[in-house]
């Protein structure tokens, strides 16, 4: 079976992880496209996925190393 990151990527959107954050008992992992703008938030709790929300006009804002 194909993960979840596998399916999105290999999906019409072309998506892939460019940003993971952990909470206290998930995982939160935005997917995207720089081409076509689109992306997708998904809450990962152990062997369970959850898409949030997904979208497009997405702006990736990119920093330079140690500028944050």
């Amino acid at each position: 079976a194909k993960t979840l990151f596998e399916s999105v990527r290999d999906s019409k959107y072309k998506e892939e992880p460019i940003w993971v954050g952990r909470l206290d008992d998930s995982t939160m992992t935005i997917l995207a496209n720089k081409k076509t703008g689109t992306w997708t938030l998904v809450q990962f709790n152990g062997n369970v996925a959850c898409v949030i929300d997904a979208g497009e006009e997405n702006t990736l804002i990119e920093r330079l190393k140690g500028s944050m």
